[in-house]
């Protein structure tokens, strides 16, 4: 076997470079993080690398696909199974909260450390595709008259503005508790804006 299939069949090595990388971009900044910082960081030489990706912008581009894929899957099997809002919206919150404690850096990197002009938008998980999750949230809500008639971008603000917030107090270390401690206020607080009277 020669060392191209071997890296070829080595999932566990590119994990590898996508978790410094990814811990990089958070930390310093992808336009202040090199490719030998990368290396250097993933223990791994620099063919290995390029073997996986063409450059750092192609490694920012799987980070935010495998980091999407994630978010979608979650919110396909927790959020889009439950029959009502309140159930969703609670489940959202429960769901981002869990995922900041467990992977924090991830989040992170969903939702501030993402280079906007290689995405061509604005990121972060509150636009694009964390945008229209939420946004079908409210909308589930409307329908159902669980959530206030009207414009939906007040209350998707609402949602999104208080899950982003909360994670980020937490990123800074602001928050005296574990994030997954201010589920049921942040639940209880959101869902009091938005409900239907």
């Amino acid at each position: 076997m020669n060392k191209s299939d071997t890296q070829e069949n080595n999932p566990e090595l590119k994990n590898k470079i996508i978790d410094a990388a990814r811990e990089l971009f958070v930390k310093k900044g992808y336009y202040h993080t090199n490719m030998p910082e990368i290396v250097k960081s993933a223990k791994v030489s620099i063919g290995a690398v390029y073997h996986y990706f063409k450059g750092k912008e192609s490694l920012a581009k799987e980070i935010h696909d495998y980091s999407v894929q994630l978010l979608e899957e979650n919110f396909q099997n927790k959020i889009l199974i439950l029959n009502t809002a309140r159930e969703r919206v609670h489940t959202f919150i429960k769901m981002m909260f869990e995922w900041t404690e467990n992977d924090p850096v991830l989040v992170e990197y969903l939702l501030f450390a993402r280079p906007q002009d290689i995405f061509n938008e604005k990121t972060s998980i509150c636009s694009s595709e964390g945008f229209i999750l939420v946004m079908d949230i409210i909308k589930y809500g409307q329908q159902n008259s669980e959530i206030k008639e009207g414009d939906p971008y007040p209350y998707y603000t609402i949602l999104s503005g208080s899950v982003s917030r909360y994670i980020e107090l937490y990123l800074e270390k602001k928050l005296t508790l574990p994030i997954t401690d201010y589920i049921e206020t942040a639940y209880e607080i959101t869902w009091n804006a938005i409900k239907k009277e």
